[in-house]
């Protein structure tokens, strides 16, 4: 038993002292193959400290085992004699009594022959054996300590760690230079270095310069590169420095020699610089014919060291003498020959012709064919669709031989379709081309992506291709164009602010040139030529005016050939036009034209002077009457814009609710950012007037109690925890929400419409009342002049009050103009004309020239009922405004805002159409809303009268729409059914066009007629009875018209006092 635990730790030992050789040995291996691997980065610049560090480490580990050499096991005694000394020299445990027991055991026969007590010896055995039982445990776990040998294997383990770790890091962060060594070392095939010499072989004159390039493709980046030259008395070396990776050397030879390069073990091929004698070739030419499709001409060489050419290139070679062989690397092409004719290939880089007593190497450039290129010029960025549906494309096409042809493709809804094929057949091209989307059934808020490829004539490897980037063309929605257009009248607003401020110094500067002119009685340069300058100035106004109202009929022009036809934004553009168009009247235009020319022409300046002024005030009163216009306009602009904001982020929601199994999170946090949007603007913007200015109070706090934003980030938190029915009923409450504002700004527009208009035709009404007493007034004070000449004293202090009550009536005239477009400042026109000539009145009264005084009390009359006729056929238009054709044209437009909305929900169907709940609840209430809107048309239709076209029309659209209805009952969905709506849908918008289109030209023609260009010997005829005949007429005319009964006594009032005349 003692025998065999001593064997055992025996074995300890030596196997420990094995591993701390086996460790050590290892660690100095690795140091060596670092060393080793490293020895190339000696001349690598900073790389050569990587190979110092690991020499000194090797050094270091052979100095470490020289000097531990001691603890090895080959220098150590470790027999089992020796072991058991060992143990009881260091283990006191053992009472020295382990060595007799073991040299008893060891040899007990021997002991037994020298007469030794067996029964001694047994007791010694025993002892010592229970010693070591004892101990046992104890000496196993400290035997390496006692020893020493335990510190010594972690030395050796911490030297391994340590060397392996300086390993793993030059292998991970330096893996090229690793890479490199080892290849260079044991695999020098394998090394990934590659070198491309120039020239190569290469035949020279003698006394002609060689410049030999190298150039070295590697993952490292070397510093120097070994140029070997072998000539026939030896071998010459040149360390050449690599700049960039590339080194050359030029040499004049003396001799031939051959040559190569070196880096590492890695050598080039053996090449060969052998001297040309020109004069044994008399003749060396070749012609190479390109491929056709490059129309390039043949190119001709004459003894050539290199040539340029094409795959599939002809090559006719001719020489003298004859050549004993043409060869390329890849084929030998003709032998023993004078004459060769080929085709080149794309493998072939060279042309090798071997003569008697010479070699010819010439090298080939081959031509490239580039792929084509192809751009767009316009529009070369996503653009937002025309209002006419047609966009024009621009196309640039270029090849370096020829481009065959180009392709316009389109993206709908990811199916990709040829738009248009363009054969070319040119170097280059530029192609306009107008696309026409009409026909693609977009939809608003839809996209459509489109790009473009040309491809060359290449006929050898085929033709190449190349395409644009995609750009998007996107539809917007009915919301988006309202909204330009209410920037559009801000805009205009903004530009007529600054006309009236402009005017506004003109007119100051004309009142301190006037002022000057009165006490110099002449003017200076300087203030002619500022003169001068104001005139300049007032084109330049009418000019921008003009440029203004041309970019609002283009644009409406544009808008109304726009597929889905938006009564509202129309209306506004064509009252914007119209404010435009009044801004400044044709007859001030050419008053200020002939005031220029007559100031050229030098004539009375003071008069000129003094009209421009005039004509200026005039104008400064134009031009503030289409800034409250205008302010009018926008005010109620951007309350319809709101509206259809709301409403379109109602259709929206609508979208995400239908569509929640989708969990259309980004589609909500669009709706979210847009309503935040929405918010802040009705909360920043300002109106000016008090109505408005309560009713955006009212909006607010609307708004603020249905917390809008709110709920949208609850829909959008619910659809990402996927509690959809919880976010359904919240999408639900929010589109509530959405609707019920869209339909308490519609009815705030409404009621301030009809609120405005009825305050104008009041106050309308009231001053033609006012001008009939004036009427009367004007007729007592011609009769007190007929009856007696002499007059009265006061008859004077008479007219002076009929021309106050005169310019009190025509101000307030003024001042409606400024609030309506439907009161044309012209209104008031003959009126001021009046007042200017009651002011001249008294002078005649002075001098006791009663027949002047009597024509001018007959001329103001005259005008007084001038107005007030007019004034009653405005009257006589407000009755009209609640009729059947108003009525119908608001049953239209809401028909085709129901059909335009079922076709867009038709559309986003599935076709074929999945039969479950939810689609037949939907088409159950498109078919209810079918039956109302042909139920709300007819009966519109039975009100109107007779229109033969426009019934027609209507009967055959209503007879669609029930055809439509049936089907939908009948589940019958299909594409041609959306195509019918999409049909009906465009009928309804052509119908409703058509009708506003004439009523604005009827408009605009009644507008014409309230010029009053009406001469006064139409009313006031020589023929006196026929003038009472000609008044009964109008007078049963009029009143056969359906006038409101406020109105019969007005009439009749005042055809009373004409025919009293």
């Amino acid at each position: 038993m003692l025998l065999k635990a001593i064997k055992k730790l025996k074995r300890k030992i030596l196997f420990a002292h094995f591993l701390i050789f086996l460790s050590f040995l290892f660690s100095v291996l690795l140091l060596l193959f670092l060393v080793l691997t490293s020895t190339f980065l000696i001349f690598e610049g900073c790389y050569s400290l990587i190979f110092i560090f690991f020499t000194f480490s090797f050094i270091f580990s052979l100095y470490f085992f020289f000097k531990k050499k001691n603890f090895l096991p080959f220098f150590k005694d470790y027999s089992s004699e020796r072991i058991v000394k060992i143990l009881d020299e260091n283990f006191e445990n053992l009472n020295r009594e382990l060595t007799p027991a073991f040299s008893f055991l060891k040899n007990y026969e021997k002991y037994k022959k020298e007469y030794y007590s067996p029964l001694l010896i047994d007791w010694a055995i025993k002892r010592g054996e229970e010693k070591f039982k004892k101990n046992a445990l104890f000496i196993k776990k400290n035997l390496l300590k006692k020893l020493g040998i335990e510190k010594k294997l972690k030395e050796n383990f911490v030297l391994f760690f340590i060397v392996l770790m300086i390993f793993l890091l030059y292998f991970f962060i330096f893996p090229v230079p690793f890479k490199i060594g080892f290849y260079s070392f044991f695999i020098p095939k394998k090394l990934p270095i590659q070198l491309e010499v120039e020239p190569k072989n290469l035949l020279v004159k003698k006394g002609e310069a060689v410049n030999i390039k190298v150039a070295v493709f590697s993952p490292f980046k070397f510093k120097k590169i070994t140029f070997i030259q072998e000539e026939k008395n030896g071998q010459k070396k040149f360390s050449l420095k690599l700049e960039n990776q590339s080194a050359q050397i030029t040499l004049l030879p003396k001799e031939e020699f051959r040559y190569y390069f070196q880096i590492l073990r890695m050598k080039s091929p053996v090449y060969q610089i052998a001297f040309l004698e020109r004069k044994r070739l008399a003749m060396l030419k070749i012609k190479v014919i390109l491929p056709a499709y490059t129309s390039l001409l043949p190119l001709e060489y004459s003894f050539p060291q290199e040539i340029s050419a094409m795959p599939a290139s002809h090559i006719i070679l001719k020489t003298n003498p004859f050549f004993k062989e043409l060869k390329t690397e890849k084929r030998i092409i003709a032998t023993e020959r004078d004459s060769a004719a080929f085709l080149l290939t794309k493998e072939e880089n060279y042309l090798l012709l071997i003569f008697e007593e010479e070699t010819t190497n010439i090298k080939i450039n081959f031509l490239t064919d580039e792929y084509p290129y192809i751009t767009f010029l316009f529009p070369n960025k996503d653009i937002d669709l025309p209002e006419n549906m047609k966009v024009p494309l621009r196309l640039y096409l270029l090849d370096d031989f020829q481009v065959k042809e180009a392709r316009i493709y389109g993206i709908k809804e990811n199916d990709t379709f040829l738009v248009k094929k363009f054969p070319i057949n040119k170097k280059s091209d530029t192609i306009n081309f107008l696309w026409d989307l009409s026909g693609l059934n977009l939809l608003p808020g839809k996209e459509i992506f489109y790009y473009a490829v040309s491809y060359d004539n290449d006929i050898i490897n085929g033709p190449k291709a190349t395409a644009t980037n995609v750009y998007k063309i996107r539809f917007p929605t009915l919301e988006e164009i309202f909204t330009k257009t209410t920037e559009r009248i801000e805009d205009v607003y903004s530009e007529v602010k600054s006309q009236k401020t402009d005017v506004e110094e003109l007119l100051q500067t004309m009142t301190r040139i006037e002022k000057s002119f009165k006490e110099e009685k002449e003017l200076t340069y300087e203030e002619k030529k500022t003169l001068s300058n104001l005139f300049e100035k007032n084109r330049q106004l009418i000019e921008k005016i003009g440029e203004l109202k041309r970019e609002v009929e283009n644009f409406l022009k544009e808008l109304e050939e726009y597929p889905l036809f938006d009564q509202a934004t129309i209306s506004k553009l064509m009252e914007l036009f119209r404010i435009l168009d009044e801004l400044i009247p044709q007859e001030l235009k050419a008053r200020l034209l002939q005031l220029k020319a007559e100031w050229e022409s030098n004539k009375d300046l003071k008069k000129t002077l003094s009209q421009l002024k005039l004509s200026n005030e005039e104008l400064k009163m134009m031009i503030e009457r289409g800034e409250k216009l205008l302010k009018s306009l926008l005010n109620i602009s951007k309350l319809k814009e709101w509206e259809k904001k709301f409403s379109e982020l109602e259709r929206l929601q609508k979208e995400v609710e239908e569509n929640l199994e989708k969990l259309p999170i980004a589609e909500e946090e669009k709706i979210k950012t847009a309503l935040e949007k929405l918010v802040a603007e009705i909360n920043e913007y300002q109106f000016e007037e008090q109505d408005y200015q309560e009713f955006q109070k009212e909006l607010k706090e609307l708004i603020s109690q249905r917390t809008l934003k709110e709920n949208a980030e609850k829909i959008v938190n619910e659809i990402k925890r996927k509690n959809l029915s919880s976010a359904k009923k919240l999408s639900s409450s929010l589109r509530g929400d959405l609707k019920n504002l869209s339909e308490r700004l519609r009815e705030f527009q409404k009621s301030i419409a009809e609120k405005n208009k009825e305050r104008i035709f009041n106050k309308l009404l009231q001053i033609g009342l006012s001008l009939n007493d004036l009427s009367k007034e004007s007729k007592g004070l011609l009769n007190l002049v007929v009856v007696n000449e002499e007059a009265e004293k006061n008859f004077g202090e008479k007219i002076g009050l009929l021309n106050s009550a005169l310019k009190l009536l025509a101000d307030s005239l003024l001042a409606l103009s400024n609030q309506s477009l439907i009161i044309s400042p012209k209104l008031a026109q003959g009126l001021i004309r009046g007042i200017k000539e009651l002011e001249g009145a008294n002078k005649f009264i002075a001098e006791k020239n009663f027949n002047q005084v009597k024509n001018i009390l007959r001329q103001v009359k005259l005008k007084v009922d001038h107005t007030v006729l007019n004034i009653i056929y405005l009257l006589n238009q407000k009755s009209k405004g609640g009729g059947g054709l108003e009525d119908f044209l608001n049953a239209l437009q809401q028909a085709s805002d129901q059909m335009g909305e079922m076709f867009s929900e038709l559309g986003s169907l599935p076709l074929p159409l999945p039969l479950n709940s939810g689609n037949l609840e939907k088409l159950s209430e498109m078919v209810n809303k079918l039956r109302s809107l042909r139920e709300m048309l007819t009966e519109a239709l039975k009100n109107l009268s007779s229109e033969p076209g426009l019934t027609s029309s209507m009967e055959g659209i209503l007879e669609d729409i029930k055809k439509l209805e049936e089907d939908l009952s009948k589940l019958n969905i299909q594409r041609e059914l959306i195509e019918r709506t999409a049909g009906i849908y465009r009928r309804l918008l052509d119908v409703e066009r058509s009708i506003r289109k004439k009523e604005e030209k009827e408009e605009y023609q009644a507008e014409v007629g309230k010029e009053y260009e009406i001469k006064e010997k139409t009313f006031l005829p020589k023929d006196y009875g026929e003038k009472r005949k000609y008044f009964q007429e109008e007078l049963l005319k009029i009143l056969r018209k359906d006038f409101p009964p406020e109105y019969y006594h007005l009439i009749k009032e005042y055809f009373y006092q004409l025919l009293q005349e």
